[in-house]
């Protein structure tokens, strides 16, 4: 292809500053930009013709370099680098070049002045070893690289077994009785009790704790065990393993509810603590009532019946503001409580169930008798109970 007239007005100016010479034919680049304009012109469909341009001096100077040279890399002024021009293969492998890795043998350990130096150092670190024993540490080791020192020890378990062998050396502690013999008189000593009023009785100090004679006693140590008991005999005895897991199941249905704790069954629950124990007492009859029946389990049954009154005995005790009226509403009920104990108690000694507690004559049942007239005395339970801020509890334990 012949050059056009505009290529050969193209003037362009050497690398070395000398004198502007036209060239008889542009170079490859020159060529390809022409032909790029020249076809750009003739998909647009516009009359405007190539060699209406004239490239005279007013065109920016073009360097036969820079028609190739397509990257500039300028530096800060505080770098004293002159700019530089580049192709694409030389920016690409000398401009950016990755950072050298370095090999085993180029000194990864600077600053520290040897490996062994940063080895110790990793080693004091990881150690903690203080000040002081550094310096002990280290005074060893060049003792030990001037040969003015031995250090034999191969492993730890052979420093160990020296040091239970020098133990073995030291004389062993001996233990004797020394008799001294006391003067005729005795030692005086003060005891609190007698700071009490003349004729008190300690007794009085005494108060019911609700949640540990009633949710974490009565019921989570006796009533509970108890029915576990009569649901895994009734199960064995009728050989239908399904009724321990309807009795669960039923339990898991139990609606939720805020502040309630739900549980997924109680067939196999042998430890929790007062409060989840209160909760519980308040499904239990409702998961149990459809499978101990009269007819098919009488302790059973007895024992839902004793349930339920323990239920609205506790209730009584629990509330916050009493009057007289619910006060003698309990003790009726706690008179109906120790009718359904004997009852049940009657029962269970004809059951054939193993293993079941016929004598219920304990310390927190027997309690319970007391309980409405610390009220009287006293005022409501939640003065001397352990149940509020019970969550405070295992602080004070290991702080106080």
């Amino acid at each position: 292809m012949a050059p056009s007239a505009a290529s050969q007005s193209i003037e362009l100016w050497g690398d070395n500053d000398a004198p502007d010479q036209p060239l008889d034919a542009p170079s490859n680049d020159a060529q390809d930009i022409l032909f790029e304009m020249e076809t750009a012109r003739s998909r647009s469909g516009s009359n405007f013709s190539m060699q209406s341009i004239n490239f005279t001096a007013t065109v920016p100077p073009l360097t036969a370099s820079a028609l190739t040279k397509d990257f500039k890399t300028e530096y800060q002024l505080r770098g004293r680098q002159k700019d530089k021009l580049e192709t694409w293969d030389q920016f690409q492998h000398l401009s950016h070049v990755p950072p050298p890795v370095l090999g085993e043998n180029e000194e990864p350990w600077k600053p520290f002045k040897s490996h062994k130096n940063a080895e110790f150092t990793l080693i004091a670190v990881e150690a903690k070893i203080s000040q002081a024993h550094i310096d002990r540490l280290l005074a060893l080791l060049k003792k030990t690289a001037v040969g003015n020192a031995n250090v034999t020890f191969r492993n730890d378990a052979e420093l160990r077994s020296t040091c239970d062998s020098a133990a073995e050396e030291l004389t062993p502690v001996e233990k004797h009785d020394i008799k001294f013999e006391y003067k005729k008189e005795e030692i005086p000593a003060k005891n609190v009790f007698w700071k009490l009023t003349h004729g008190s009785d300690p007794h009085d100090t005494l108060s019911f704790d609700q949640l540990h004679f009633n949710h974490g006693g009565i019921f989570g140590r006796h009533i509970l065990p108890e029915l576990q008991k009569i649901l895994k005999h009734v199960s064995k005895q009728r050989k239908s393993p399904g009724i321990l897991s309807q009795f669960n199941n039923q339990f898991a249905q139990m609606p939720r509810w805020r502040d309630l704790n739900h549980f997924s069954g109680a067939v196999n629950t042998s430890f929790s603590d007062g409060n989840k124990f209160q909760d519980m007492l308040k499904q239990i009859l409702f998961a149990a009532q459809n499978i101990l029946m009269p007819d098919e389990s009488p302790v059973g049954y007895a024992l839902l019946q004793l349930t339920a009154s323990y239920l609205k005995l506790d209730s009584w005790i629990s509330l916050d503001v009493h009057t007289d009226a619910a006060i003698k509403a309990g003790e009726i009920e706690l008179v109906k409580f120790n009718l359904l104990l004997d009852h049940y108690i009657n029962i269970a000694e004809q059951s054939d169930v193993p293993d079941i507690k016929t004598d219920w004559d304990f310390p927190k049942a027997h309690y319970f008798k007391h309980t409405f007239e610390d009220i009287r005395n006293k005022g409501t339970s939640r003065n001397y109970s352990t149940q509020p801020n019970k969550g405070i509890h295992s602080y004070l334990k290991h702080h106080i």
